[in-house]
């Protein structure tokens, strides 16, 4: 709820506001008020409408108060620089291979308070990346595994752990390290579930995770390919029920090929779920080279 006042008659909106306290000044950021015997928040921060002209800061400040539903909407999109070499997984002659990311990209929300009964509530998740002209993009290529088979699955993959990264301070060589460092500044946990187990059926747990990869129901809303029982802890992004685009190209693809991207979840005892070129859910082994579509949260 926006606030205002009146001054000589000319009505002023109230973005802000201080008090003292025993002589110390503090930032009055919401109050209540009642109108017709029924309180009110008020909201004193200003956000700008447009997603990509606020702060890393002011975002995550929105999702944390539960506003940022009423002032943005699935599919906005933030400009984001990325730079950095990863890990793919595979070597050559002996010698490790790297993605090299350099470049200004855009992120766009895949959904407010997703499974937050589950996952965490009073977030906003992101999806990478989209050209800035408009292209729907993944980071390629890389492995989900260098290991034969799918034991241990998302929770132990070399995705996860070696090549996204799941710490905010040492990820020197990870994707996290590559991100900027006003976002890591802001960017919050989520507990994603997948089939961390191994055989053809495995068993669900929660890894804590900045940086993650979509499951398939979390694309596409049902799970085929996946082993059972996942889909029972993870729900579709807004995003992807809306009709979100399931096909991406190559972040450094001159020849505009649609490429595949690697999800999070076990399709059996050797094979983990991806997005084929034509945006359909399919399975590879996980020493395949697909590409990447990192989702966040803040």
């Amino acid at each position: 709820m926006a606030h205002g006042t009146r001054i000589n008659g000319a009505a002023y909106g109230v973005t802000g506001g201080k008090c003292l306290v025993g002589g110390t000044a503090y930032s009055i950021k919401k109050g209540r008020t009642l109108i017709g015997g029924t309180g009110y928040d008020i909201n004193l921060n200003s956000y700008d409408p447009v997603l990509n002209n606020n702060t890393w800061e002011q975002i995550a400040e929105a999702a944390q108060n539960g506003l940022a539903e009423s002032v943005w909407n699935v599919g906005d999109t933030k400009e984001i620089t990325i730079s950095g070499s990863i890990p793919t997984g595979k070597t050559s002659w002996g010698q490790p291979q790297t993605i090299d990311i350099s470049g200004t990209y855009l992120c766009y929300i895949l959904g407010f308070n997703h499974n937050a009964d589950l996952e965490g509530a009073n977030r906003i998740h992101f999806q990478l990346a989209r050209s800035t002209a408009g292209k729907e993009l993944c980071f390629y290529a890389s492995v989900m595994s260098n290991e034969f088979g799918t034991a241990g699955g998302w929770e132990s993959s070399l995705l996860r752990n070696e090549i996204l990264g799941t710490s905010l301070t040492n990820n020197s060589g990870t994707f996290l390290g590559a991100l900027p460092a006003d976002l890591r500044a802001v960017m919050r946990t989520a507990q994603k579930y997948s089939d961390n187990g191994s055989g053809n059926y495995g068993s669900v747990s929660a890894t804590t995770d900045y940086l993650w990869i979509p499951a398939e129901k979390e694309v596409f809303g049902t799970v085929t390919e996946g082993t059972s029982g996942q889909g029972e802890y993870q729900a579709q992004y807004a995003y992807y029920a809306a009709g979100g685009s399931t096909i991406r190209y190559g972040h450094n693809d001159t020849r505009d090929r649609e490429r595949e991207w690697w999800l999070r979840s076990r399709a059996d005892a050797f094979s983990f779920c991806y997005v084929d070129d034509a945006g359909n859910v399919a399975n590879e082994v996980s020493s395949e080279t697909f590409g990447l579509a990192p989702v966040f949260c803040v």
